[in-house]
């Protein structure tokens, strides 16, 4: 049976990737880990047809591939990078990396980037990304319909509950700064309106965003909220 294996260090990612893999491909054997495997799984895990690897935008792809292909005997390589094309500075790459797909790209192009790179044709079972069981479609667009409307409630600067930011901000290791950038983030506010909120250039808006991406280990402001809701915390949205 074709056997592919996703490295990927964040977890939520790799589990998410894994996850969405295994129900567009149900016929392949998928496997994720954020490195080696342990010694029980290395002998089953080591050998595969296609290796999804992801390697950070300033990091050398070659030589991110040469340590994996050091751990794995995989014949084929699909590299995953957060940059919407591949980085400039990755040149000369070795011959078994097949293609590249950016974590901006929608899920469904992850599926036929798999598709093209093992050379055979299969029947994926997605559409556009999305799995739903029957139901879910109007549970979805409740909560979205929920979330907009406690958006829409906040056209004015919000007042944080001081006593449950103090909580909130332990849950999600954020500094105080941080977590009212996340709070003006989740309730929609563009990073202009939050430079003007908080009284700061709209440069430290970014950088507050960013560490607060590294620290909710996500790739944008939709994540990122999701993320901190996940670990419970509210950011002041009133949702049921």
């Amino acid at each position: 049976m074709t056997k592919v294996v996703i490295v990927e260090p964040k977890p939520l990612l790799r589990l998410g990737a894994e996850y969405y893999l295994k129900r567009a491909f149900p016929q392949i054997k998928i496997y994720s880990c954020d490195g080696l495997p342990d010694n029980k799984q290395l002998f089953f895990h080591r050998s595969c047809d296609l290796l999804l690897l992801y390697v950070k935008y300033d990091e050398c792809a070659n030589a991110a591939v040469t340590t994996i292909r050091k751990k794995y005997l995989c014949q084929k390589l699909l590299l995953l990078s957060d940059e919407e094309s591949m980085p400039n500075t990755w040149v000369k790459l070795p011959p078994e990396v097949v293609g590249y797909v950016s974590y901006s790209s929608p899920l469904h192009l992850l599926a036929k980037s798999i598709q093209k790179a093992l050379g055979v044709k299969i029947e994926t079972h997605v559409s556009d990304g999305v799995f739903l069981k029957e139901g879910q479609h109007k549970q979805l667009q409740s909560k979205a319909h929920e979330i907009s409307a406690a958006a829409h409630e906040c056209k004015e600067k919000i007042k944080i509950n001081r006593n449950l930011a103090k909580q909130e901000i332990g849950i999600l290791n954020l500094t105080m700064r941080q977590y009212e950038v996340l709070v003006y983030l989740a309730h929609g506010f563009s990073n202009v309106h939050i430079s003007k909120l908080l009284n700061i250039s709209i440069s430290t808006v970014r950088k507050h965003t960013q560490e607060i991406f590294i620290r909710l280990e996500a790739h944008n402001r939709n994540q990122a909220v999701f993320n901190a809701l996940q670990k419970g915390a509210k950011l002041g949205l009133k949702l049921r």
